[in-house]
């Protein structure tokens, strides 16, 4: 099982380039056991994110190009 994370809502935000300040993700650890796919507009967060996330052992996945890239590819 899956479970996908929308970061459009401005849930993380980006902080000088050494990492991320995450808001309103606490209970990420429910989903330690599952993989996480995380969206944010462009792909650039999803990504910084996913790779923070894998560094603390999560199965974390970024939906490369974002919300923007899947638009193009609906069209």
């Amino acid at each position: 099982n899956s479970v996908i994370i929308d970061l459009t809502k401005k849930l993380v935000k980006k902080r000088s380039v050494g990492g991320l300040e995450i808001h309103d993700l606490g209970e990420i650890d429910l989903f330690k056991e599952r993989d996480i796919i995380l969206v944010c507009e462009e792909g650039e967060t999803s990504e910084l994110l996913a790779r923070e996330l894998r560094l603390r052992g999560f199965r974390a996945y970024s939906l490369r190009g974002g919300l923007k890239r899947l638009q193009e590819i609906i069209k």
